[in-house]
């Protein structure tokens, strides 16, 4: 199962969905051949220890998201590579204060003091953020504030 932050690898590139974490995702938006044998990319995560979204990105683990890899494929480069894209993908994917919208496929982390609109996606909630729901998956920690608006009859 993809995780935040997923990111596909090729010869030339670091890709990422400004939108979901999906691997498929990424290679449907990116047009890229998944028929290839031995493949002309590759899957890979960056993630934080025990799934803790609000610790530094310094301290998220890469790892390669696929058994078999391309006689190209070199780790110790392709994670130099992601830890840069990692920097672009947090500007998408986390935020810290005001509102926002996650819906249909998206992926936020909200920490700090923002507020998330949940309509769809998946959302992570840290510190005094507001996590509204009327639908998705969210997660709520620390102090997160999660409204179910389905239950209290808002949608």
């Amino acid at each position: 199962m993809c995780q935040p932050a997923s990111f596909v690898v090729t010869r030339e590139r670091v890709l990422f969905s400004k939108f979901g974490d999906s691997h498929e995702l990424i290679i449907t938006e990116n047009k890229l051949d998944d028929s290839m044998r031995g493949g002309d990319f590759v899957r890979v995560e960056i993630v934080p220890p025990d799934g803790d979204y609000s610790l530094p990105l310094k301290k998220w683990i890469y790892k390669t998201d696929q058994h078999e890899c391309p006689d190209w494929y070199n780790a110790k480069d392709a994670e130099i590579a992601c830890r840069k894209a990692l920097k672009a993908w947090a500007k998408h994917h986390i935020v810290k204060s005001g509102e926002h919208e996650c819906a249909a496929e998206q992926t936020l982390i909200a920490l700090g003091n923002a507020t998330v609109n949940v309509s769809g996606g998946k959302a992570w909630g840290y510190g005094n953020c507001v996590l509204n729901v009327s639908g998705g998956e969210v997660w709520g920690y620390d102090n997160a504030q999660k409204n179910d608006l389905i239950k209290k009859g808002v949608r």
